[in-house]
């Protein structure tokens, strides 16, 4: 569970919290690690993947100097839409309004000819 953490003494900004990333194994160097979605036939196990639990302090993004597409290979950006947050319920809202203000916002920020949505997962 994050706990909230305040060194700056504001009382906010970020978070502690346990991050499980992928161990650090010789396999690896050989092998690329792996997870089915599915029980395979026969002895190759479901998954490969071994994980270590580190503790990290996880910063709001919404304060201070905001992540740059360039350096940091995201960005955070403002965007107006339509939707409620009781409308990310219904696919077919978000499909038909979501998307399309999800594309036209990313044509404009990123002054695109072509933005396509491949994809999308909500997690209330």
């Amino acid at each position: 569970m994050p706990t909230k953490v305040d060194e700056t003494g504001d009382g906010e900004g970020f978070v502690e919290a346990s991050v499980h990333f992928l161990a650090r194994e010789k396999v690896f160097e050989i092998e690329k690690p792996y997870s089915l979605r599915f029980p395979p036939d026969g002895d190759l196990p479901q998954s490969n993947i071994k994980r270590e639990k580190f503790k990290v302090v996880i910063n709001d993004m919404r304060k201070g100097e905001r992540p740059a597409l360039e350096q940091n290979g995201f960005q955070i950006m403002d965007m107006e839409s339509t939707m409620y947050y009781s409308d990310f319920d219904d696919e077919e809202q978000i499909k038909s309004l979501y998307l399309p203000e999800v594309e036209a916002a990313l044509l404009k920020e990123l002054d695109a000819r072509h933005v396509h949505v491949m994809d999308f997962a909500v997690s209330l």
